[in-house]
Parts: structure tokens; sequence; C-alpha cells
């Protein structure tokens, strides 16, 4: 009863610094649960619904806040690497979690109070049991690695000459690899799924047999998705469009918001949404070609170490590459040049050159700047130490922006 009081008083707390409405009613609903479930435990003398709810509810508490903890790392964390091993990591421990609730939801809830287990067969049902879960997170592991390989692939780190010589490969990757990326783990997870029904004792047959005739079925009666898929994979080849571009096609003109399976989402200039099949895309117009060119360059006014110059350039060219908004008009790679030796009498100097389409670089132009200023100030730079300074260019004087240091 001291805990149940204690408890409801915390989320009396809780609410008066911001705890919602629905959270606060499913806590205290919970409470009195566990506080029901010990009450009639203590009279007919069999606790294990309490022990039950009392582990599956640890374990929950105990997940949820790893992965908050780890989600907030994530989104604090400004370096790509660190944020794939991190997701990696999340990815982990939720699929432990997962396989622990459910054993624990077995144990207590269906062999130890109704009994629908003996001790013999508790035992070799555990052990398959135990043998699906490490699968599980077998699979979920893949998964999570092909996930942040395709990210890393998406943000590479490299910069300079290579990096721009390949722009119009990686433009192709972020149409391409999601659908990649979305067939790999769902085939993977499938395959993990039937074999951890069939190592626990379920006779998988039917459902092979009844994904067969799904699978039938869909096929004579899916010409247009067929064609709007195949359809979708040569536009992605072709690079005719990419994630951030304005296009017209059909009659509707928007920019390309989203890029599915078999379909496009374009958002015209009203807000409204637009989703069109490939197969009905026809010929279209890229009104995004003309490209703009925004310059973040930072001279600093005091002698710094060429080391200390490179590693400022790698860092901000790493916040540059993992900020969203910024990718979400981005053409091509970040190009990032320093210039840790200078003549005398020259402030050394970190440039960073990106094309961005012209309805986006003013915000791009800004936002790029808060990042770099970021970066200085963490690395110990003040505003009497650097001057930073920020301007959108025309595409027409690209070939004016060195490509290497000088």
């Amino acid at each position: 009863m001291m805990m149940m009081i204690a408890g409801f008083h915390t989320f009396h707390r809780l609410r008066a610094h911001g705890l919602g409405s629905v959270p606060m009613m499913l806590a205290c609903s919970i409470i009195a649960v566990l506080t029901g479930l010990w009450i009639w435990g203590a009279f007919v003398g069999e606790t294990n619904l309490f022990r039950g709810a009392i582990g599956s509810l640890s374990i929950m508490v105990l997940a949820l806040v790893i992965d908050r903890v780890l989600a907030l790392s994530i989104r604090a964390s400004r370096r790509p690497a660190v944020m794939r091993r991190l997701f990696v990591v999340r990815a982990l421990v939720d699929a432990v979690a997962v396989a622990l609730i459910l054993r624990i939801l077995i144990e207590f809830w269906f062999s130890g109070f109704p009994g629908l287990f003996g001790p013999p067969g508790w035992s070799d049902f555990a052990r398959r049991f135990s043998l699906a879960s490490v699968l599980f997170i077998l699979g979920l592991w893949v998964s999570a690695l092909i996930h942040v390989w395709v990210e890393a692939r998406l943000l590479p780190g490299g910069n300079g000459p290579a990096g721009q010589e390949n722009t119009a490969l990686r433009a192709r990757f972020a149409t391409v690899l999601p659908i990649v990326r979305f067939g790999a783990i769902t085939i993977i997870m499938l395959v993990v799924a039937l074999m951890a029904l069939s190592i626990i004792g379920i006779d998988i047959t039917p459902l092979m047999a009844g994904a067969g005739i799904v699978g039938l079925a869909i096929s004579l009666g899916s010409q247009t998705l067929a064609k709007d898929i195949v359809s979708g994979l040569f536009y992605m080849f072709e690079d005719v469009f990419r994630l951030g571009e304005t296009i017209e096609s059909s009659g509707r003109q928007g920019r390309l918001e989203a890029i599915g399976t078999r379909s496009v989402r374009l958002r015209d200039e009203t807000g409204r949404v637009h989703t069109i099949p490939f197969g009905d895309l026809g010929a279209i117009t890229n009104h995004s070609r003309r490209l703009m060119l925004c310059r973040i360059t930072v001279d600093f006014h005091r002698s710094v170490e060429p080391d200390q110059i490179t590693t400022l350039a790698l860092a901000i060219g790493h916040a540059l590459q993992s900020e969203k908004p910024l990718q979400a008009g981005l053409v091509g790679d970040i190009q990032i040049t320093s210039s840790p030796l200078q003549p005398e009498g020259r402030d050394q100097q970190i440039s960073a050159v990106f094309q961005i389409d012209a309805g986006r670089a003013q915000q791009a132009d800004a936002l790029a700047k808060r990042l770099v200023e970021g970066e200085l100030m963490d690395a110990g730079f003040t505003a009497e130490n650097v001057s930073i300074t920020a301007e959108v260019l025309d595409a027409s004087m690209a070939s004016s922006v060195p490509a290497s240091p000088p």
C-alpha cells in the first residue's frame, strides 16, 4: 500500500511537470491492476500473476529507459559513425527486451497460472523458444546493419574531387538504396519469422501454401503494380529526378517529397500532396536542375596548427552532412576545402561549398552557418578568433570555386 501511495504521489508530481492525462491514467490503471493482483494472490495463495506482471513491467520500464537514452544520444550526436553505432545498439536492446518480455509473459501467464505447460513440456518449449529468440535477435541485428550501411552510403564521409566525380552515382543511391533496403529487410524478417515459428513447433506448411496462393492471385491481378515498379526502377537508374527536387508530370508540379516502391509524392505550392504511380508519370520536367551554390567560409585570425585545421574541416563536413533539413534540398556532395598553410599576411581558412536548389538556398545558408558556428564553439574558438561568412552564388560561378586546397 505504501508503494501504491508513493506511485500515485509520483505521478501527481509528474503531472505538474507536463505529464499528459493519457499516460497519467494508464500509469494509475497499471498500479491499480497490480494492487488488485497482489490482493487476490494474498487471499488465494497464488502470486504467479502478480510476479508475472511485476517482471513484465520491470523489463518494459528498463527497456524504455535505455531506449530513450539511446534515442536522445543519437539525436544529440552529430557524428554519423557514432549515430549509426548507437542505432545498432538500440536495435539490439529493443530486440532483447521484446524477447525477455515474451518469455516472462509465456512463463508466468501461460505456464504458471493456467497450467498450459507441465514441467517436461515447459522445459522443451523454453529451450525452443530461447533458440527462436536468438534467431529473432540475430535477424534484427542484420536488418539494423543493412539499414546503417545504406545510411552510410547515402551520407558519404569523404570529400574532395573523388567525391565530386561520384556525385551522379551517389544521387542515384539516394533513390535506389532505400528501396533495396526495404526489400532486403522485409525478406530477412519474413525468413526469420518463418524459421522461428518452425523452431517453436508451429507447422509453417499451411502458411507457405497460403502465401503461394496469395502470391499467385496477386501476380494475376497486378500487371499495373508490376508496371509501376519496373518504371520506377528505370526512372531511378536513369537519374531523372532526386529527392527534394521540383518536377512536373501529368500536369502536376511540386517538390518531390517521397519515393516509394510504386509511386512518388509531390507537394505543390499550395501545400497539397499528389501521389502519382510511376507508370503514370510519363514525360517529366525537372525544374531543380538550375542550382545555386552555398559557400560557408571560416577565416582564422590567429595561428592554428595544421592538424587542428584538418580536424575542424572534417568535423564541419560531418555536421553538415548529418543535418536532415540540408539533405532535403542538397544535390551532390558537400565539398570541404582547407588551407592550413597560407602565405604571410593571409588568414588560414576553411571553406564548405555545396549545391542546392534555388528554393532552399537561403534557408540552407543560415542553417549551415549555425552548424559551423556550433562546431567552432565546441572546438574552443570565439568570435574574436574567427569570422564566418556565408553567401549564395549562382551555379555559373562553380568553376571559380577551388575543388582542392590551394
